[in-house]
């Protein structure tokens, strides 16, 4: 006991991807990329071609849309001393769930820009809260691998998911767009709640 660290104190890549935790918590950051970035992608697609929003309009509130997501990243800290981490992810969840259902609406252009206000700002604080939960969640040993696989899936899932929509909506139509925001909206909930429901079946990790 020289205080020294052993190389068998972290865990190899292949025993972290054994965890169901980390491959939960791995596709939930693929599908968070896809969503986050996606929108910002899409969006000028869907409102030019689809919903004949002008060029100069749609560019307005797509910068709206990220600047939402910075606000929100902003005032995430605040909040988060306010109501604790918990119920501001769930909160934050379900605000991004209802923007995706308001731009899927398509009722009014009204909407539509709420919607992606909603978006933006509910997804600001996802990211980095479920970060830095990574070790309370996987455990010290596995926490590093975690976060690597983490932040790489969720860059994976910002390039892949939107060209993976925009194959769909070059068939199905492009209002299909927004029907997929809204519906991996609600699966990054759903995830959540899978990685609650593992993480209280499992004993106390580690996070020291």
């Amino acid at each position: 006991q020289d205080g020294k660290v052993t190389p068998s104190s972290d865990a190899s890549i292949g025993e972290t991807l054994q965890r169901p935790i980390v491959l939960i918590s791995i596709l939930w950051f693929f599908l968070y990329g896809g969503v986050e970035i996606g929108t910002g992608q899409l969006a000028n697609t869907l409102f030019v071609e689809s919903r004949g929003i002008s060029q100069e309009t749609s560019s307005a509130w797509i910068s709206a849309y990220w600047g939402s997501f910075t606000l929100g990243r902003m005032l995430m800290g605040l909040l988060a001393i306010r109501i604790g981490d918990k119920w501001l992810l769930y909160g934050s969840m379900m605000i991004a769930i209802l923007g995706g259902g308001m731009l899927a609406s398509n009722l009014h252009e009204v909407t539509s820009f709420g919607g992606l206000m909603l978006l933006g700002f509910g997804l600001a604080a996802l990211f980095p809260i479920l970060i830095s939960q990574t070790p309370m969640r996987v455990g010290k040993r596995y926490a590093p691998n975690t976060i690597g696989f983490e932040v790489g899936f969720a860059g994976m899932g910002g390039a892949i998911l939107p060209g993976i929509t925009g194959v769909i909506a070059e068939n199905a139509g492009l209002e299909v767009i927004s029907l997929l925001i809204f519906v991996n909206a609600i699966i990054v909930l759903v995830l959540y709640q899978g990685m609650l429901w593992w993480e209280a079946k499992q004993p106390k990790l580690s996070t020291a």
